[in-house]
């Protein structure tokens, strides 16, 4: 019978854990050296022969050549971590290599075959170091059931034993090559939900040993005036040997350091506890900084932890222990093996229901239910036991702000959600029937200026259908139980997704972070339409004030792409001026237009007309409409024609003078911000504002397909 695994991949060490039904716990499963813990060293010989483990860790250790550690910080990265023999080695190509001998030996101990795997990851672990890791199990042979952050997966492992309904865990995880910190809370019936997670993906015990490594190759330099920077043999030496003076410093307070040096002979020195912390303090600041940030966003201090607890082989420096027990006020619980709780958490995820998770289809548009689960992954539990797990980064996409003229960072799903997660966002899209319509969209995670976020991907989505009106095009993203992001899109109510094609990101980016060119900048067809009561009640001051209005906005709003048309509305409806870029047709028209026009009451409902005369027209579309007081029988009528209008997006704005009703131009208007009640002798001031607003809001970007990300609005799932 074929067995479930889970496996902590370290940047230092490396672990595998199985889940003994009949002792109801998790256990570690020696590799063939006997070790419950695998080095994560690699070295290839000069003769192709690889050696991984603790035997290629000897070989690092005494300086020898073709050792490779520490490759899991290069995870994602499209290019070498290592060359070796003339061979270039990628991150993933490495971690292919571990897996696949940790699959071996954890069988060779078990007797028995691995079918799958549940594979631990940096909580802040980014999509293309997430899909790196699955590419790496998958040419090892592994079936990934799914990945689980590092500090959920210790938390779980902590929770069997410790579980304490309301108690918030602080997990301080500090791996050999990142740290992560996750705040968690124990819920009821045995359920740990995570709160927030932070942390620095490229910050771990290797910038101790880095430190360490600087502060030797300085010291001899200044006794020995031998300079060894540009020795790598002896750095790589140095660097084999300094791992062991850490691990020597955390059990006394002073080690003694011998070194054969090039051109010297023996050195030797003592080295302190106290003098490591110092030249390390910087680094074990930046781990208690974001410890503080998370709290800061969690609204939470010190004193509201319950546990603080100590994940990572790491932890082991007495200085970390210590310093968190001084700013905190809690003693960091040393409960655990850090370095196999994580993969005794892994263990145990193996025998828990997957989360349900399914992208929207062509029949059906599903949300995810808190705790639902597939029935075929109704699993015997442990003790019950459930963790909610959050993604750490925002998804978001690169669009253009409302004026044209720069780029910016539109977040679709915000950071530390509950996963797994779907949102999305609609914006309008132009269509040409001369062309095929496609959106590049560009897919970012985190919430800084574009450049300072992981550009993940480049999509292209096609296949959508030339309208005459702008259609809706509705983005989602979504992130599934292992924190891998999907993308997908549709076009306006369709149930069927449009195709979406990966395309090379550019190599220069650099045009997100300028403001967009002004020859690039165009401004987008407006269309403005006066709707203007002229019933009896108009005559005199405010039949003369709506026409001086009706001129300052045409000279205030100074766009070139700007098309006016005239309606009046009475007893009847009239269309003074149809539409035309020429707005001397609608002054021409003026000193003819007076109240009385199409009869003297207001029993005319013009939102039909305004709806029949927008047809076919396309950019920003806007009916002003003045009024001076009651629609009579219209006015709930009025109410549902005016919204056929807003449904064909365009923007009404309601203004009353005299005895108009502001709840009825609320109701009218596009938005309760569009609704405005006023004096006769305000009216100019009013139509004036208008003009300078949707002249600021009117520009667009000639060379990307979506031209109004300004109307997105959050969907949820």
């Amino acid at each position: 019978m074929s067995k479930k695994v889970g496996i902590d991949l370290g940047t230092t060490f490396c672990a595998v854990a199985i889940y003994n039904e009949s002792t109801k716990q998790p256990e570690i499963v020696k590799n063939r050296f006997g070790n419950k813990i695998t080095p994560s060293v690699i070295q290839i010989c000069d003769d192709g022969e690889i050696i991984i483990g603790d035997e290629a860790k000897d070989a690092f250790d005494e300086g020898d050549n073709g050792c490779i550690t520490a490759f899991k910080r290069g995870m994602g990265e499209n290019k070498p971590y290592a060359y070796v023999n003339g061979q270039g080695y990628t991150s993933e190509d490495l971690s292919a290599i571990l897996l696949k001998e940790l699959k071996e030996m954890a069988e060779e101990t078990l007797n028995d075959t691995i079918d799958e795997a549940v594979i631990t990851v940096p909580a802040y672990f980014f999509h293309k170091e997430r899909q790196a890791t699955l590419n790496a199990a998958k040419k090892a042979g592994i079936k990934v059931r799914m990945l689980i952050n590092e500090p959920t997966a210790a938390a779980l492992n902590y929770g069997i034993d410790h579980f304490r309904e309301n108690a918030i865990i602080l997990v301080y995880d500090l791996g050999g090559g990142t740290f992560d910190v996750t705040l968690l809370q124990m819920g009821q019936n045995k359920e740990i939900n995570c709160l927030k997670t932070m942390g620095n993906h490229i910050l771990g015990g290797k910038d101790w040993d880095r430190a360490l490594v600087s502060y030797i190759v300085s010291l001899i330099e200044s006794e020995t005036g031998e300079y060894l920077n540009d020795d790598f043999a002896f750095i790589n030496s140095l660097s084999g040997k300094v791992e062991k003076i850490k691990k020597d410093l955390s059990k006394a307070t002073q080690t003694k350091v011998k070194l054969h040096i090039p051109n010297y002979g023996l050195y030797e020195t003592i080295i302190s506890r106290e003098i490591f912390e110092q030249i390390t303090k910087s680094l074990l600041d930046q781990t208690v900084t974001l410890c503080e940030s998370i709290l800061l966003e969690s609204h939470l201090q010190w004193h509201d932890i319950t546990d603080i607890l100590l994940v990572g082989g790491s932890t082991r420096m007495p200085q970390v222990s210590s310093y968190l027990q001084k700013i905190s006020g809690h003693k960091p619980l040393t409960l655990m093996n850090p370095d196999e709780a994580v993969a005794l958490g892994a263990a145990i995820q193996t025998t828990l229901p997957l989360p349900k998770y399914n992208t929207y289809t062509a029949s059906t548009n599903e949300t995810i239910q808190k705790g639902q689960v597939k029935p075929e992954e109704k699993l015997t539990t442990v003790a019950s036991i459930r963790v909610n797990d959050v993604q750490a980064h925002a998804l978001g996409i690169i669009a253009v702000n409302s004026e044209g003229t720069y780029y910016e960072n539109q977040n679709i799903i915000p950071a530390n959600q509950e996963i797994p997660v779907k949102r999305a966002k609609k914006f309008k899209y132009y269509t040409s029937p001369n062309k095929n319509n496609e959106v590049d969209i560009y897919l970012l995670q985190g919430t800084r200026p574009i450049l300072e976020c992981e550009i993940l991907n480049k999509y292209v989505i096609s296949g959508i259908r030339h309208m005459d009106e702008p259609t809706t095009i509705r983005i989602q993203y979504s992130y599934d139980m292992s924190g891998m992001v999907h993308v997908q899109a549709r076009q306006e109510d369709d149930n069927i997704d449009l195709p979406i094609r990966e395309e090379p990101i550019e190599e220069d980016l650099s045009r997100f972070g300028q403001p967009i060119p002004k020859q690039k900048i165009k401004q987008e067809p407006t269309t403005v339409l006066f709707v203007i009561d002229t019933s009896g009640s108009m005559a005199g001051e405010r039949i003369k004030e709506a026409k001086l209005s009706i001129k300052d906005f045409i000279k205030k709003l100074s766009l070139h792409n700007v098309t006016y048309g005239l309606i009046a509305f009475s007893e009847s409806v009239t269309q003074v001026v149809s539409f035309s870029n020429r707005p001397s047709k609608i002054i021409d028209k003026l000193p003819s237009f007076d109240s009385g026009l199409g009869g003297c009451g207001t029993d005319a409902d013009p939102f039909p007309t305004i709806q029949s005369m927008f047809n076919g027209i396309r950019g920003k579309k806007y009916a002003i409409v003045l009024t001076d007081g009651e629609w009579y029988g219209n006015a709930r009528k009025a109410t549902s024609t005016s919204q056929l209008c807003k449904d064909k997006d365009i923007q009404i704005i309601a203004i009353g003078i005299g005895e108009a009703d502001i709840e009825f131009l609320r109701k009218i208007s596009s938005m309760p911000a569009d609704a405005l009640k006023i004096d006769v002798t305000q009216l100019r001031t009013s139509f004036g504002n208008i003009a300078q607003s949707i002249g600021g809001n009117t520009t667009t970007r000639e060379d990307i397909s979506y031209s109004e990300v300004e109307t997105w609005k959050a969907v949820d799932e």
